[in-house]
Protein backbone atom coordinates (compact mmCIF):
# COMPACT_ATOMS: atom_id res chain seq x y z
CA UNK A 1 0.00 0.00 0.00
CA UNK A 2 1.46 3.34 -1.04
CA UNK A 3 1.46 5.91 1.78
CA UNK A 4 0.55 9.56 1.36
CA UNK A 5 3.50 11.94 1.50
CA UNK A 6 3.53 13.31 5.06
CA UNK A 7 1.55 10.39 6.47
CA UNK A 8 2.66 9.57 10.02
CA UNK A 9 2.57 5.94 11.06
CA UNK A 10 3.60 3.95 14.12
CA UNK A 11 6.17 1.23 13.54
CA UNK A 12 6.76 -1.78 15.75
CA UNK A 13 10.51 -1.65 15.09
CA UNK A 14 13.15 0.92 15.94
CA UNK A 15 14.15 2.29 12.53
CA UNK A 16 12.44 4.12 9.67
CA UNK A 17 11.68 1.98 6.61
CA UNK A 18 12.93 3.05 3.19
CA UNK A 19 11.43 6.42 2.09
CA UNK A 20 10.34 7.20 5.66
CA UNK A 21 12.03 9.25 8.41
CA UNK A 22 11.64 9.17 12.17
CA UNK A 23 9.50 11.91 13.68
CA UNK A 24 12.37 13.29 15.74
CA UNK A 25 12.42 16.95 14.70
CA UNK A 26 15.10 16.60 12.00
CA UNK A 27 15.78 19.74 9.97
CA UNK A 28 15.33 19.10 6.23
CA UNK A 29 16.37 21.13 3.19
CA UNK A 30 13.33 22.35 1.23
CA UNK A 31 15.15 21.61 -2.03
CA UNK A 32 15.53 17.94 -1.03
CA UNK A 33 11.76 17.31 -0.70
CA UNK A 34 9.58 20.14 -1.98
CA UNK A 35 6.48 17.92 -2.03
CA UNK A 36 6.67 17.21 1.71
CA UNK A 37 7.48 20.86 2.45
CA UNK A 38 4.41 21.95 0.44
CA UNK A 39 2.26 19.87 2.82
CA UNK A 40 3.77 20.49 6.27
CA UNK A 41 5.51 23.85 5.73
CA UNK A 42 7.05 25.14 8.94
CA UNK A 43 4.38 23.77 11.30
CA UNK A 44 7.13 21.89 13.14
CA UNK A 45 10.04 24.33 12.71
CA UNK A 46 12.59 25.49 10.19
CA UNK A 47 13.12 28.92 8.65
CA UNK A 48 10.73 28.49 5.70
CA UNK A 49 13.25 29.82 3.18
CA UNK A 50 15.70 26.94 2.98
CA UNK A 51 14.68 24.53 5.77
CA UNK A 52 11.70 22.93 7.45
CA UNK A 53 11.48 20.45 10.34
CA UNK A 54 9.86 17.07 10.62
CA UNK A 55 7.46 16.59 13.54
CA UNK A 56 9.15 15.74 16.84
CA UNK A 57 7.05 13.12 18.62
CA UNK A 58 9.78 12.07 21.05
CA UNK A 59 8.15 12.09 24.49
CA UNK A 60 4.93 13.54 23.08
CA UNK A 61 1.37 12.31 22.82
CA UNK A 62 -0.30 13.14 19.50
CA UNK A 63 -3.57 15.07 19.87
CA UNK A 64 -6.11 15.56 17.07
CA UNK A 65 -6.61 19.21 16.14
CA UNK A 66 -9.93 20.74 17.00
CA UNK A 67 -11.76 23.34 19.05
CA UNK A 68 -11.13 21.59 22.37
CA UNK A 69 -7.32 21.77 22.11
CA UNK A 70 -5.90 23.68 19.19
CA UNK A 71 -7.01 24.49 15.70
CA UNK A 72 -3.47 24.60 14.30
CA UNK A 73 -1.20 21.70 13.42
CA UNK A 74 2.17 21.77 15.20
CA UNK A 75 1.07 23.38 18.49
CA UNK A 76 2.65 21.70 21.52
CA UNK A 77 1.48 21.65 25.12
CA UNK A 78 1.75 19.91 28.45
CA UNK A 79 4.54 19.42 30.96
CA UNK A 80 6.44 16.34 32.09
CA UNK A 81 6.80 17.75 35.61
CA UNK A 82 4.57 20.14 37.54
CA UNK A 83 5.07 22.11 40.74
CA UNK A 84 1.80 22.49 42.60
CA UNK A 85 1.53 25.89 44.23
CA UNK A 86 -1.02 27.24 46.65
CA UNK A 87 -2.79 28.99 43.76
CA UNK A 88 -3.06 25.75 41.73
CA UNK A 89 -4.03 23.53 44.66
CA UNK A 90 -7.70 22.78 45.05
CA UNK A 91 -9.52 24.34 48.00
CA UNK A 92 -9.47 22.07 51.01
CA UNK A 93 -9.40 22.11 54.82
CA UNK A 94 -7.19 20.58 57.46
CA UNK A 95 -9.53 20.11 60.44
CA UNK A 96 -8.19 20.47 63.97
CA UNK A 97 -9.87 18.01 66.32
CA UNK A 98 -10.39 19.41 69.81
CA UNK A 99 -12.74 19.03 72.72
CA UNK A 100 -14.19 21.57 75.14
CA UNK A 101 -14.65 18.82 77.72
CA UNK A 102 -12.03 18.43 80.44
CA UNK A 103 -9.40 15.81 79.80
CA UNK A 104 -9.63 12.68 81.86
CA UNK A 105 -7.37 9.67 82.25
CA UNK A 106 -4.31 11.83 81.72
CA UNK A 107 -5.15 13.19 78.27
CA UNK A 108 -7.75 13.85 75.61
CA UNK A 109 -9.64 11.14 73.75
CA UNK A 110 -7.57 9.26 71.18
CA UNK A 111 -9.31 11.04 68.29
CA UNK A 112 -8.58 14.52 69.70
CA UNK A 113 -5.35 16.48 69.71
CA UNK A 114 -6.41 19.27 72.06
CA UNK A 115 -8.60 19.27 75.16
CA UNK A 116 -9.44 21.62 78.00
CA UNK A 117 -7.11 21.12 80.97
CA UNK A 118 -8.40 23.36 83.80
CA UNK A 119 -6.44 24.31 86.92
CA UNK A 120 -3.01 23.56 85.46
CA UNK A 121 -1.60 26.95 84.45
CA UNK A 122 -3.82 29.37 86.40
CA UNK A 123 -6.51 29.31 89.04
CA UNK A 124 -9.94 28.40 87.62
CA UNK A 125 -11.52 31.63 88.88
CA UNK A 126 -9.31 33.75 86.55
CA UNK A 127 -10.48 32.10 83.28
CA UNK A 128 -11.74 34.45 80.57
CA UNK A 129 -13.61 33.41 77.45
CA UNK A 130 -11.67 34.46 74.35
CA UNK A 131 -13.09 35.40 71.00
CA UNK A 132 -13.15 32.32 68.76
CA UNK A 133 -11.06 34.21 66.18
CA UNK A 134 -8.36 35.24 68.70
CA UNK A 135 -6.16 32.22 68.02
CA UNK A 136 -5.87 30.81 64.54
CA UNK A 137 -5.39 27.09 64.30
CA UNK A 138 -3.30 26.24 61.31
CA UNK A 139 -2.03 22.85 60.26
CA UNK A 140 1.06 24.46 58.72
CA UNK A 141 2.30 24.34 55.16
CA UNK A 142 1.25 21.51 52.92
CA UNK A 143 3.17 20.04 50.05
CA UNK A 144 6.56 20.84 48.62
CA UNK A 145 8.08 23.06 45.95
CA UNK A 146 9.65 20.00 44.31
CA UNK A 147 8.01 19.20 40.95
CA UNK A 148 6.23 15.87 40.69
CA UNK A 149 5.96 13.62 37.64
CA UNK A 150 2.98 14.46 35.48
CA UNK A 151 3.29 11.75 32.83
CA UNK A 152 0.55 9.31 31.95
CA UNK A 153 1.40 5.63 31.57
CA UNK A 154 3.00 5.16 28.17
CA UNK A 155 4.49 2.74 25.68
CA UNK A 156 7.32 3.82 23.39
CA UNK A 157 6.51 3.45 19.69
CA UNK A 158 8.54 4.51 16.64
CA UNK A 159 6.64 7.29 14.80
CA UNK A 160 7.74 7.77 11.19
CA UNK A 161 6.68 10.14 8.42
CA UNK A 162 6.45 9.16 4.75
CA UNK A 163 8.92 11.12 2.62
CA UNK A 164 7.51 9.88 -0.68
CA UNK A 165 4.33 8.30 -1.97
CA UNK A 166 1.03 9.61 -3.28
CA UNK A 167 0.41 13.36 -3.03
CA UNK A 168 -2.80 13.79 -1.00
CA UNK A 169 -5.68 15.62 -2.68
CA UNK A 170 -7.89 17.93 -0.63
CA UNK A 171 -11.56 17.05 -0.18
Amino acid sequence: MTPYIGQISMMGFGFPPEDWAQCDGQIQQITQNQALYSLIGIYFGGNGTSTYALPDLRGRTPVHLGASYSSQVGVTGGLEQVTITESTMGAHNHPVYASSSPADKGGPKSDRILAETPDIYCPADNLTTMNSQAIGLNGGSSGSVTPHANMQPSLTINFCIALSGAYPQRN
